[in-house]
This record gives structure tokens, sequence and C-alpha cells, in this order.
């Protein structure tokens, strides 16, 4: 959790400009109350459209919402099937903000 200003100034401007997704909403009324309750101007800005590539955006949405596994099958004691190996990267992420979805409803 993270309470002092300065420390949110900080993730501010560690973040701000790269968010993709719904919580764009929420991290923008956090930037107008640091804005308007310290001496900091930091811009509202809308979703980063950039390419993937030219950000390390994907890298830390894996990190935080993704999961990578690997599972090792083997044949039935029966013989039924065969032996495999599975990789699987998984990410997730709502469409929707449901706090927005609340309050419009």
């Amino acid at each position: 959790m993270i309470t002092s200003i300065s420390r949110l100034t900080t993730i501010i401007n560690l973040i701000n400009g790269y968010l993709r997704t719904p919580k764009i909403d929420q991290f923008n009324k956090l930037v107008s109350w640091i804005n308007n309750n310290s001496n900091n101007n930091f811009s509202i800005n809308d979703p980063d459209t950039s390419s993937i590539l030219k950000n390390a955006w994907l890298r830390v949405f894996i990190d935080a919402d993704g999961s990578f596994s690997i599972n090792i099958l083997k044949k039935t004691m029966d013989g039924k099937g065969k032996d495999r190996i599975e990789a699987r990267l998984r990410i997730e992420q709502r469409q929707e903000d449901r706090e927005i979805l609340r309050i419009n409803s």
C-alpha cells in the first residue's frame, strides 16, 4: 500500500502514459487528485496506442496478470493416449471496469 504523496508521484512518473486498459480511468482520477492536492502538474493521458514492441507494457502486463505453465502428460496405464508436453502462456484482463459499470448503472 502506498499512502504518501511522494511515493504516489514516483508511481505516476513510472507509468503515466503507458496504460492501455480501462484501468486508465481510475489512474487519471488519481493523477487529478495529486495535481489538485500537491504542486504537481501531471498530464492526463488517453490509453497508449503505440506498438507493443516499442514499450515494455506487454512484459510488465504478463508479469502482473499472466502465467506460464508446462504440463507433461503421459499415456495412461492401459496404453491410451500419448506422451506429450503442453506449454501455455495465459494472459487475462477484464474488458470492462466493474466499478465504472456499477456507478453508471
